[in-house]
């Protein structure tokens, strides 16, 4: 099955019970459709641009989501891309352009940890320049 036409296919319908899913190296633009069964989604070093508020449409579950080195920046990212995600533990965005955390986050992520992360960004963009 090719990876542009994931969410699309028959196959891909039959993975209610689905919870960790790897698209990893896959030079995706976008997030295809998924069941909503799923907790843990890695995208590393995709080509994601931009998240818009329906990507993530469905996936009430997720508890993790890697999107590491892919060309993401605050601006890029709608307000409302990560609504649905209101379980979300984990969110890693290393390696993308952010030189602060994009809007929206959902408010189970805890506050400790977007200091971190905050960190990490800027110390990265910084590094790249």
């Amino acid at each position: 099955m090719e990876i542009s036409s994931f969410g699309e296919s028959p196959q891909s319908q039959n993975l209610t019970f689905l919870k960790k899913l790897n698209l990893d190296d896959n030079q995706m633009s976008r997030v295809p459709a998924l069941p909503p069964s799923l907790e843990e989604l890695r995208m590393n070093n995709n080509k994601l641009r931009a998240l818009t508020h329906h990507f993530f449409k469905g996936l009430r579950n997720l508890l993790r989501l890697e999107l590491k080195k892919n060309s993401l920046r605050e601006a890029s990212v709608s307000l409302l891309a990560f609504r649905p995600l209101q379980k979300l533990l984990d969110l890693q965005l290393d390696n993308n352009h952010f030189r602060s955390l994009p809007l929206g986050l959902p408010s189970s992520l805890q506050v400790g940890w977007r200091v971190r992360v905050l960190e990490d960004c800027l110390l990265q963009s910084k590094e790249q320049w």
